[in-house]
């Protein structure tokens, strides 16, 4: 090998390590909430493809939201994102997020209808989360659908509150054919009051909210 050969292989290498370094940085950049230091990577990057940690299951960019990482910073990063259409669809369903990110994420084309096989809706999850009336307009404006069916067949109406039924009507919400036993649904509310007052937001309660519902 020449010494030209040599020094290209040379450089070669010391970019794929910077690569895989840069990478490996932007995570736990975002993991420690370091959004100055965030930028700097991101700006080093012509594309991310973002991987879920093996320990937590979330991304760079799910702990930037979680974070609330400065929109700017964000919008960045978006641009960059391999996978842009999924990641957004998947942010908005993260918990612990503030409703000023989940209007952001929606403006940058999450889609509140999306859902993978044989699952709810992103707007049917999180109505069962108990998202608050505001953010239940916000996600009909962006396109939510009122009336797509959950995996039991059962509509927004079906899930929601009182306090969001007139609002959902008005966007032309209906009720499935087969409603929800009233019982279910006055545990339902309650339940719900008891977990926010309590700051608890588990998915396996979700789960079982799911099964109700």
């Amino acid at each position: 090998m020449t010494t030209t050969e040599c020094g290209l292989a040379t450089e070669c290498g010391l970019l794929t390590e910077r690569r895989l370094l840069t990478e490996h940085d932007l995570f736990f950049a975002c993991f420690n909430g370091e959004f100055g230091r965030v930028k700097e990577i991101i700006e080093q990057m012509f594309y991310i493809e973002l991987t879920h940690s093996l320990a937590s299951g979330y991304t760079a960019f799910d702990y930037f939201v979680m974070k609330n990482g400065p929109v700017d910073i964000l919008r960045l990063m978006i641009d960059r994102l391999a996978d842009k259409q999924t990641v957004l669809d998947q942010s908005i369903l993260l918990f612990n997020i503030s409703d000023d990110m989940i209007l952001f994420l929606l403006d940058a084309g999450a889609d509140p209808n999306a859902r993978e096989d044989h699952t709810d809706s992103n707007f049917t999850r999180l109505l069962r989360r108990g998202v608050l009336h505001h953010m239940v307009k916000a996600l009909l404006d962006h396109g939510a659908a009122p009336n797509s069916p959950n995996r039991r067949g059962s509509y927004a109406l079906d899930a929601c509150s009182p306090s969001t039924e007139l609002l959902l009507m008005q966007y032309g919400a209906t009720k499935s054919k087969f409603p929800c036993n009233l019982a279910y649904r006055a545990a339902f509310i309650i339940i719900d009051m008891m977990l926010y007052g309590m700051g608890l937001k588990n998915d396996w309660i979700i789960g079982i909210k799911g099964y109700i519902y």
